[in-house]
């Protein structure tokens, strides 16, 4: 997993970050164009413990996003232990 964090770290740029930033934005405009996936959009945001202005605030902050904080993140990741978690099948409940 290091090995592919590191082939990141190489292949870094200020326009990769540039472009990675922008086409987030744009999946996020396009996608949540109707209230129906705005409100999808939010609830995703809600549902990993943030609120509603989570999402607001996480796309203002992609257009301050550059290459040292993409490093920082990458370098953290590669001095981090790999951890592999076991879920067990999930059964469906579905009502007769």
């Amino acid at each position: 997993l290091s090995t592919a964090f590191l082939l990141l770290l190489e292949r870094l740029s200020e326009g990769r970050v540039n472009s990675a930033a922008r086409a987030i934005r744009h999946d996020m405009l396009f996608y949540s164009r109707t209230p129906e996936r705005m409100a999808e959009v939010l609830g995703q945001f809600i549902d990993r413990g943030g609120d509603a202005d989570s999402a607001q605030r996480f796309y203002a902050e992609l257009a301050a996003v550059d290459a040292d904080d993409v490093r920082a993140v990458l370098r953290h990741l590669i001095d981090s232990t790999a951890v592999q978690v076991d879920l067990p099948p999930q059964e469906l409940n579905v009502a007769p």
